[in-house]
């Protein structure tokens, strides 16, 4: 079968849809923007909401049934602070994935990078989010963390889905979600850890990059950057995009 034989699932039919609907005035640049562009139909967020609700429901189901029946742990304490005890529900359902990182991005949310020198080692978008959607919201550090981790999984399940099929089809993309939302440590995408925020940013500076939207690509990845330390790495794989794409003379 040859590639013109393949598939083509309804998510791309709908960006194949929206080009060919473009005004016979629109050059082919504008026209390769909006295939690039992230689509928020149905079909395009039917396979990772789901793959994400499957995967919120395992882990958390481990998570509190480890809680309930496994050895307790101490509970952890560093520079005088000490993670409160949660109760009831909250107790299953949050607690086991507020430890170790967690107690330290609670702790940079809640008193700042003045705690300690320690604390310098995590970088500050995700603390500063905490404590932003801590106030607003008015919870707790642990339960606007976990949220906020859950939800940038969520939408790097949403864009990396869009990447992949994209590149590679519909096919690959099904099972590299199902790869990743079931690894073995793919709990730290729920947890209140970085990783999510940081796989968000990354997929989407690859997503722009590779569609040649290279401001977009480098607001994403300078939002990498301050998640992790590891996101100025970012610069090296887009600026070999971008040389690929433009030469070293982008004029």
């Amino acid at each position: 079968m040859t590639d013109t034989d393949l598939p083509v699932d309804a998510a791309q039919q709908d960006d194949l849809q929206d080009v060919a609907s473009s005004s016979p005035e629109q050059t082919p640049d504008e026209a390769a923007v909006r295939v690039t562009s992230l689509s928020w139909s149905r079909a395009a967020l039917r396979l990772p909401v789901l793959v994400f609700v499957l995967h919120w429901l395992f882990v958390t189901v481990v998570g509190a049934l480890a809680t309930q029946y496994a050895q307790r742990l101490p509970t952890i304490e560093a520079l005088g602070y000490r993670l409160p005890e949660l109760d009831g529900w909250q107790r299953l359902v949050l607690q086991p994935w507020r430890n170790w990182d967690g107690f330290w991005y609670g702790l940079i949310a809640d008193y700042g990078y003045d705690s300690g020198t320690a604390a310098t080692a995590f970088w500050p978008l995700y603390p500063w989010s905490l404590r932003y959607l801590s106030q607003f919201g008015v919870m707790s550090y642990t339960t606007a963390g976990i949220l906020l981790s859950n939800l940038a999984f969520l939408l790097a399940l949403i864009v990396l889905h869009q990447l992949v099929r994209r590149e590679f089809g519909g096919a690959v993309a099904g099972r590299t979600l199902w790869l990743l939302a079931f690894a073995p440590v793919s709990f730290y995408f729920s947890a209140m850890y970085s990783e999510s925020f940081f796989l968000l940013f990354a997929v989407l500076a690859f997503f722009y990059a590779l569609g040649g939207r290279y401001w977009l690509a480098g607001l994403a990845a300078a939002l990498a950057a301050l998640t992790r330390n590891l996101g100025l790495l970012l610069a090296l794989p887009i600026g070999l995009l971008f040389v690929q794409q433009y030469g070293w003379d982008p004029r």
